[in-house]
């Protein structure tokens, strides 16, 4: 979603700058980015929401992977060190990251520095719109299936309930009833004639 005013560049401006100058910081996060900028952290969650269509976090993470693969096409060190540089705890998590956001793993783009950021940048727009479809369509596959298979049980279990109660012959009376039995006393003794 495009910004829509110059008043949202600003802000995106303003907040990309703070991220830039606390890059080294693994530690720096969306408080430390609310209290920098002067604003509330709900006050970035929904402006970011509304310009960028985008958490406060994930924007922080663009930001970074976004310096990172501007490092690594000026060759400023290893994957590892860049990952330090731009704020990663580990270069596991770095790799992982930067390769779901542009689609080609760090170490790709140090070796061929060919390609340009935009390039890479629409591979991993039409490599993200590839996957989610089939994840989207799994999840819709297995919600329909655990749903069919319920609807199936249950049937399964009231006709069976019904058949049985049919065959066995136990008829489900509405109306209550009352059993009465005689009595008789087969003892021998006096002792135990007497009623209480």
């Amino acid at each position: 979603m495009a910004e829509r005013l110059p008043l949202d560049q600003d802000f995106i401006r303003k907040l990309t700058n703070i991220i830039l100058t606390n890059i080294q910081n693994e530690n720096f996060g969306v408080g430390d980015l609310a209290v920098a900028a002067g604003v509330s952290r709900i006050t970035i969650y929904r402006r970011l929401r509304f310009i960028k269509n985008k958490g406060p976090s994930q924007f922080i993470r663009e930001i970074r992977l976004r310096q990172g693969m501007k490092l690594l096409k000026e060759n400023a060190g290893t994957v590892s060190e860049i990952a330090y540089m731009v704020g990663f705890r580990s270069p596991e998590y770095f790799n992982k990251c930067f390769h779901e956001f542009f689609g080609i793993s760090p170490g790709k783009v140090k070796k061929d520095a060919k390609h340009p950021a935009e390039d890479i940048t629409q591979i991993r727009v039409i490599e993200t719109t590839k996957q989610k479809r089939p994840v989207r369509r799994t999840f819709i596959a297995l919600t329909l299936s655990v749903l069919f298979f319920t609807v199936a049980f249950i049937c399964y279990k009231i006709i069976f309930n019904n058949s049985y109660h049919k065959s066995s012959g136990i008829e489900k009376r509405t109306e209550p009833s009352i059993a009465v039995l005689p009595f008789v006393n087969l003892s021998s003794g006096r002792q135990q004639q007497v009623c209480y």
